[in-house]
């Protein structure tokens, strides 16, 4: 019978033909079929290795893309200069001057350079004789070294001052200030006729309450007329 266990000679013998440190079989604990909540704890390392390593080439993923995405909209920025949406207006000037900055800076310089006259200094030394004393040669280089300078500052600046014959004295008497002269007699009468224009004299008041008890009459007046004649029309011959 299968379950039953066989004799000891019998096992004895069979543990012989099969041997020592054979290959396990078919029915070992290596190759048995585990579930998966109990492979997920006994392989929880390796599976958080796993879900690390995929999180992180995520996220590399995602910054990439922010990047080319920041860059893009970095570039559109510098190409076209516009309002933002949500952007205050003193805000964007703010933006644009800070980006007009070096062109103008550099239009500038090159517009200052360009204004400057082309000067070459001199340079060397210029021997009028071969005879010319040591002390001659001397003062002449300085004053080649010193012609740059000067001319510097011989440049005409962008204001210039005109110099006068008369000398500038301290506390001198300056013109005298302008004189106000009292307004016509045409301009007079217009500003009193404009400052009474608007005003109304009593008897202008009581001429408007007339007239305004007139039109109430004859207001009344043609009403009942107008009664009347309805009445006359209803009423039976």
């Amino acid at each position: 019978m299968p379950h039953k266990r066989a004799k000891r000679s019998v096992r004895e013998e069979e543990h012989k033909q099969k041997g020592f440190d054979a290959a396990p079989g078919k029915d070992a604990l290596s190759t048995e079929a585990i579930p998966k909540s109990i492979a997920r704890v006994l392989n929880a390392q390796k599976i958080r290795e796993q879900y690390r390593a995929r999180k992180r080439a995520m996220e590399e993923h995602e910054e990439k893309k922010e990047d080319r995405k920041r860059r893009r909209v970095d570039s559109k920025d510098k190409n076209t200069l516009g309002i933002r949406p949500g952007e205050a207006l003193t805000h964007f000037n703010k933006r644009v001057e800070d980006d007009m900055r070096p062109a103008v800076k550099s239009a500038m310089h090159a517009a200052a350079r360009r204004a400057e006259p082309a000067e070459k200094p001199a340079t060397g030394m210029r021997c009028e004789g071969r005879k010319k004393p040591l002390r001659g040669v001397i003062e002449s280089t300085v004053d080649d070294h010193e012609a740059p300078k000067a001319r510097v500052h011989e440049r005409p600046k962008e204001f210039e001052r005109i110099s006068t014959s008369q000398p500038r004295r301290l506390n001198d008497i300056v013109q005298a200030p302008p004189e106000l002269k009292p307004p016509r007699k045409a301009a007079r009468e217009k500003t009193k006729s404009s400052r009474t224009a608007g005003v109304v004299s009593m008897k202008q008041k009581l001429m408007m309450e007339e007239q305004r008890e007139l039109a109430i009459a004859r207001y009344r007046e043609l009403k009942a007329m107008q009664r009347e004649t309805i009445a006359t029309m209803d009423d039976p011959a």
